[in-house]
């Protein structure tokens, strides 16, 4: 006897405080609730995450030829407007920006974050590269790292539990 598969579609929506957190992106990782709902007539879950300090929304953006990051939705988040002023440092290999008024540099009129040659020279990064940008909302603060520093943080973290795996 041959059954027909079964399909299965998920929705995810996560909230926290009073905001909810959708994006074509992915969801904040520290989503108070994710509920995931199964096709009409299933039972519904609903899974709590585990809260961490402080408001943290991530996510993985390309940037172009000209140093602009395709993702806006960090700055949405954030509430940070088109030309709103900005400070932005390069500490240990991240960019970290912060509002700052009577600053030159500032969000795009289109809303994005441009990244100087400067700063993109000295991370690495050209056209095509991929970034995680990390929006600390508490902080009012972006975050973001180079592909190739996390890949590094991950191969050490491997080398240091590598004798715990199993076979």
């Amino acid at each position: 006897m041959s059954h027909a598969p079964i399909r299965t579609t998920y929705s995810v929506r996560a909230t926290f405080d009073n905001d909810v957190a959708e994006t074509r992106h992915g969801l904040s990782s520290d989503a108070a609730t994710v509920m995931m709902t199964r096709a009409p007539g299933l039972p519904l879950a609903t899974l709590s995450a585990r809260r961490q300090p402080g408001r943290r929304y991530s996510v993985v953006t390309s940037v172009d030829a000209g140093g602009r990051l395709a993702d806006r939705s960090p700055l949405q988040l954030l509430g940070w407007k088109p030309r709103l002023p900005i400070r932005m440092t390069v500490p240990n290999d991240v960019v970290v920006i912060v509002p700052c008024p009577g600053q030159t540099e500032h969000v795009s009129s289109q809303g994005r974050i441009r990244l100087t040659s400067s700063t993109r020279h000295i991370l690495g990064v050209t056209e095509g590269d991929r970034l995680y940008v990390v929006a600390a909302v508490d902080d009012d603060q972006l975050t973001i790292y180079p592909m190739w520093l996390l890949d590094s943080i991950v191969m050490e973290f491997d080398r240091h539990v590598g004798g715990r795996r199993r076979s």
